[in-house]
C-alpha cells in the first residue's frame, strides 16, 4: 500500500515500482512526458529571472528523479530495462533544457544562467556514465555516479 503522497511523487516522477502490478508498463512515463511537453510550452513569454528560476528548479527535480531512479535500481524496486528507459527520457529532458539557453538568446551572458548551464552539462557527462553503469549492472559504479548527482550544487543564488 502505497503511503500518503507517494502516489502523486511516483506520478509525477514516473517511476513504478515492480511491486505495483496493476500499473500499466505503458504508463509509467506518460506523467512525466506531459509534464514535459507542458512545461516546454508555457516557455514561451518569461523574463530572464525566471528562466533561470525555472531551469533551477527543473535541474534540481531531474537530479531528485536520478537519485531515486538509482536507488529504486540498487534494491531491487525497478527493472535494469526500466531504469534505463527513465534515464533516457531524463537525458532527453536536460537535452532540451538545454537547448533552451540557446534559445534566449544572451541568457548565458548572465553568470547565474552561465554555472547552471555548466552544472547542466556536468549532469549529463554524469548521466552518460550512470548508463554505462546500469549496462554493465555494477552497483558501485550506480552508488559512485550517485554521489557524483548528489554533490552537484542543489541551487545557484
Amino acid at each position: 500500500m502505497l503511503a500518503m503522497g507517494q502516489g502523486v511523487y511516483l506520478a509525477v516522477t514516473g517511476i513504478w515500482p515492480r511491486s505495483m502490478p496493476h500499473a500499466r508498463p505503458g504508463s509509467r512515463l506518460k506523467p512525466f512526458l506531459l509534464m514535459l511537453v507542458v512545461t516546454l510550452g508555457l516557455n514561451a513569454c518569461r523574463s530572464r529571472d525566471q528562466i533561470v528560476a525555472d531551469q533551477t528548479r527543473r535541474l534540481a527535480s531531474l537530479r531528485s528523479t536520478i537519485v531515486t531512479l538509482g536507488e529504486a535500481w540498487l534494491s531491487g524496486d525497478v527493472s535494469l530495462s526500466y531504469a534505463r528507459t527513465t534515464l533516457e527520457t531524463v537525458q532527453l529532458s536536460l537535452a532540451n533544457q538545454h537547448a533552451e539557453w540557446a534559445r534566449s538568446g544572451d541568457l548565458l551572458a548572465n553568470p547565474e544562467a552561465a554555472a547552471l548551464s555548466a552544472d547542466e552539462e556536468h549532469l549529463a557527462r554524469t548521466l552518460a556514465l550512470l548508463w554505462t553503469a546500469f549496462g554493465d549492472a555494477d552497483p558501485a559504479a550506480v552508488r559512485q555516479q550517485l554521489a557524483v548527482v548528489e554533490s552537484l550544487p542543489a541551487a545557484r543564488p
